[in-house]
């Protein structure tokens, strides 16, 4: 018997190499009419279906079931289930691809997206790594390795990859990108710089890149460039949620709350799960006057919602099975990216130390510490803890699994809705307790997060249906200060020498909103000759400085009563309260480091009592302090206050003169006495636990 005779398929070859790809389909669908099982029919079908943008995934998996020795088969079929996002069935065939043609650069490139995507950086890695030794001119192979090294924290291998790329392909736009992020995570700002500039001249209207310019000058505080930046990614993206967040991150530097809201909602519209616009969101609220309580409610309704979000992501841990002893040693975790010269780092310095020192046979301490960038203040803070990680590089998941392997039973959040924050880890639940405390002034709004650490003044009874967390109240106050290690006194009354007040305001410019404003010049107005020295981070350039001055002389105020400085080295900005002689605090969003600088200078502070935790911040430090005469119940008390402390200079200088000692002494300064209280609040916490789940097994 002969055998019968192949098909020719030549006709379909020449359709191919004409690109006639409609009329290869219909050639191919009447040959297979003919031999429904001709395997090199359903390939030439699949091909014709792909050329055309159309589903092909049913043709080639015939075809692969039908040859299944043909690498170009099972590499086309794995492309196209890719596209379809069939990652299961792209993975096999492409390892299938590779099992009868192991030097396949492109089928090694393309399985270890697909391994990367899932989480296996390892074996990723290895498939990139390869790809590249049989291809080194492979620019898509060096990018995606070095997107997965960047993911994974090798910053300085991600770093080389991506130039290579470049070098095999100059205009490869997501290279620049992305060499640019690794570039400032490695604090390389100029080589970042280029980056970005490099890819808008490759293509000015690539929105990332203006997205990430504007960062990087917000961080370098290039404020008003920033803002320009910020608004070209919004104008060449306008459907992109994280060009709004760019730019709200701008706005809340330049202390327009309302537009920060205004942008973080728009982003919300356009992608209601995007973590970074409600942080925005629920930051820039603390910025306004929510006192009354229907607004209260809101905001608390708002941090669920963000809640809730990062709830659906995590799968929470059992705690059952805990030790649970009330009297034994405590593992207690700090999550945090802020321990550094920051207002954190200032806060925590100290009691950690005082922890280290008198309490270290009760607590752990653990710092998971979301940044790999360290300075003076982290050598110190690590110097009092029993082990450090950084957790900058983990996934939420790995670091979740991290902290509950090292068995943490209390885990304490320092950044609420603020930059670098790891709120979503806390949703895994990796510890039994749960705490918010130190770097943030408002609720969470997520549900594992089982306390607030607050104190009488700074949340009252009143107050506590403002938060998703049960509120634990320290006995005297939630911040003790780490005194400046800075050789400067504080010097006489200026006004003695000077003939006239100055008050002064060093916090953040985004504190500074249109009410206070025009208290502040009402002030100015009520005490003649005096001066209003500003001095802040965003001072020192001239379109924000000159916005400043004019909203003042809407008021009223002269620009030569105003002195309007930026940042400055620390000591040198400690010696500027030597300037001062009263502090003004801003509202509703009042200071904590920097009233607690100013008092250890020697200057007292007047605050407005407000409603929420953050309005009452001023409040706890000033009753701490021994201040609490300087506490104004409403804003004509405040303007009545400052207007009369300026008459009695005499008065005024006594004060000064001694309440550098008279701070140092008192609970705001006291580490050892903080420490103690906050040893007992751990304990406390413990034992509460240990009696709810007694009959836990």
């Amino acid at each position: 018997m002969k055998p019968r005779p192949q098909p020719d398929i030549s006709h379909l070859v020449q359709l191919f190499g004409a690109g006639r790809f409609a009329e290869m389909e219909s050639a191919a669908r009447r040959l297979l009419n003919l031999h429904p099982k001709l395997g090199i029919a359903w390939k030439a079908l699949g091909v014709a279906l792909t050329k055309q943008g159309k589903n092909a995934l049913d043709a080639m998996r015939r075809a692969a079931a039908l040859l299944p020795n043909d690498a170009e088969v099972h590499y086309n079929l794995a492309i196209e289930a890719q596209l379809r996002q069939e990652a299961s069935l792209a993975e096999s065939s492409y390892r299938r691809t590779l099992a009868l043609q192991p030097h396949n650069a492109n089928a090694l490139n393309n399985l270890a997206n697909i391994l990367k995507d899932r989480g296996n950086t390892d074996e990723a890695q290895a498939h990139y790594l390869k790809a590249i030794a049989l291809n080194p001119a492979y620019p898509e192979a060096h990018y995606n390795l070095g997107l997965t090294l960047q993911q994974g924290g090798k910053l300085t291998e991600a770093e080389q990859h991506y130039r290579q790329a470049i070098a095999l392909r100059p205009d490869y736009l997501p290279a620049h990108n992305n060499l640019g992020l690794v570039s400032v995570k490695l604090g390389h700002h100029q080589d970042a710089l280029r980056s970005y500039q490099t890819a808008l001249q490759i293509r000015p209207d690539f929105a990332d890149a203006w997205i990430n310019l504007a960062d990087l000058l917000r961080q370098t505080g290039a404020y008003a460039d920033a803002l320009i930046a910020a608004k070209r990614a919004v104008e060449h993206a306008p459907a992109s949620a994280e060009a709004k967040v760019a730019l709200a991150n701008v706005l809340s530097e330049l202390g327009d709350a309302a537009q920060v809201i205004d942008q973080s909602q728009q982003a919300l519209a356009l992608n209601p799960d995007l973590l970074d616009a409600h942080d925005n969101l629920l930051f820039a609220e603390n910025y306004l006057d929510l006192s009354q309580s229907a607004d209260a409610a809101a905001h608390k309704s708002r941090a669920a919602c963000y809640g809730a979000i990062v709830a659906r992501r995590a799968t929470p841990f059992q705690h059952g099975a805990a030790n649970k002893d009330p009297a034994r040693p405590l593992r207690i975790g700090f999550v945090s990216g802020d321990l550094k010269a920051h207002p954190v780092g200032y806060f925590i310095d100290n009691v950690l130390r005082a922890l280290a020192a008198r309490h270290s046979e009760a607590l752990h301490l653990s710092v998971y510490s979301n940044t790999p960038h360290v300075d003076d203040v982290t050598e110190r803070i690590k110097q009092h803890c029993a082990s450090w990680l950084d957790v900058s590089p983990l996934s939420d998941a790995h670091m979740a699994e991290r902290i509950h392997s090292d068995g943490i039973d209390i885990l304490i959040d320092l950044s609420g809705h603020t930059a670098h924050n790891r709120l979503p880890v806390f949703a895994w639940k990796p510890a039994p307790i749960q705490a918010s405390w130190l770097g943030y002034f408002a609720t969470t709004g997520v549900s594992e997060i089982d306390y607030l650490i607050a104190d009488p003044w700074s949340v009252p009874e009143s107050d506590e249906s403002d938060f998703t967390e049960t509120i634990w109240r320290l006995p005297e106050t939630r911040l003790c200060f780490t005194p400046p290690d800075a050789a400067v006194a504080p010097g006489p009354l200026p006004a003695l020498r000077n003939g006239h007040i100055t008050f002064a305001c060093f916090n953040n410019l985004g504190k500074m909103g249109p009410e206070v404003v025009a208290l502040w010049a009402a002030i100015l107005h009520a005490t003649p000759g005096s001066r209003l020295f500003l001095k802040a981070k965003q001072f020192g350039q001239s379109a924000i400085d000159e916005r400043v001055r004019s909203q003042f002389a809407a008021h009223g105020i002269a620009r030569e009563r105003l002195r309007i400085e930026g940042a400055s080295p620390r000591l040198q900005y400690l010696a500027a309260y030597n300037e001062v002689d009263i502090a003004l605090d801003p509202f509703p969003y009042t200071g904590g480091t920097t009233t607690a600088e100013a008092l250890w200078m020697g200057v007292p502070v007047l605050t407005l009592q407000g409603r929420r935790m953050i309005a009452r911040q001023g409040v706890s430090l000033l009753h701490n302090a021994g201040l609490g005469d300087w506490i104004a119940e409403s804003r004509e008390a405040y303007l009545r206050q400052a207007a009369a402390r300026t008459a009695d200079l005499q008065t005024l200088s006594q004060l000064r003169a001694g309440l550098r000692a008279r701070v140092l002494a008192s609970p705001v300064f006291n580490a050892p006495r903080f420490a103690a209280h906050f040893t007992a609040a751990m304990r406390g916490m413990w034992r509460r636990w240990c009696e709810d789940n007694a009959k836990a097994i």
